[in-house]
């Protein structure tokens, strides 16, 4: 069924929403962001929704549902974050899907490239605006300071051989500067 009115991740909200976190079973297989939006309430969560969820980080899935209690349960079995829209689930697969993700719009007006300050081999240092996180929340992986750095490594670099997309936050040290009086 066609959505009405789909909520779109971008541009961002002019307000915060609420937080909305749906637990879906697929009753039918088939594309996640195909399938998705028939399984979510009301109208406002799209096939196009589905894929900018996904980019964003906020939806997980499972072939089957996990149990209730997760204690001893392999982490494999658990749910883990879809990397693609086009990722095919099958009937039955559970899906947990933060239709709201928390937003950190100073993530991705940020210039990243201009915010290194130095690096070496395995460490960098970033001056980090306040009001980013340091490193992934639970519903939103790609606006934070290690998605967004290791993004700007990868246009930075002219070689090859550096694997910059296992950066992440060692410490995190947010220092206010207060004018004097």
């Amino acid at each position: 069924s066609a959505k009405l009115h789909p909520l779109r991740l971008h541009p961002l909200p002019p307000h915060p929403l609420p937080p909305r976190v749906e637990h879906v079973i697929l009753d039918a297989g088939g594309l996640i962001a195909a399938v998705l939006p028939a399984h979510i309430p009301g109208d406002d969560v799209d096939e196009t929704t589905v894929a900018q969820l996904v980019r964003i980080g906020a939806v997980y899935a499972a072939d089957v549902p996990p149990p209730k209690d997760k204690t001893g349960v392999r982490r494999s079995l658990r749910p883990a974050r879809v990397n693609s829209p086009d990722r095919a689930l099958p009937n039955g697969a559970y899906v947990r899907v933060h239709v709201h993700p928390k937003r950190f719009p100073a993530a991705v007006a940020c210039d990243w490239g201009g915010r290194i300050i130095a690096r070496g081999r395995d460490w960098v240092v970033v001056d980090k605006p306040p009001g980013v996180p340091a490193g992934p929340s639970l519903d939103n992986a790609t606006e934070c300071a290690t998605y967004r750095v290791a993004r700007a490594l990868r246009r930075l670099e002219t070689t090859d051989d550096d694997d910059d997309d296992d950066v992440e936050a060692e410490a995190e040290v947010d220092v206010e500067k207060k004018e004097a009086e």
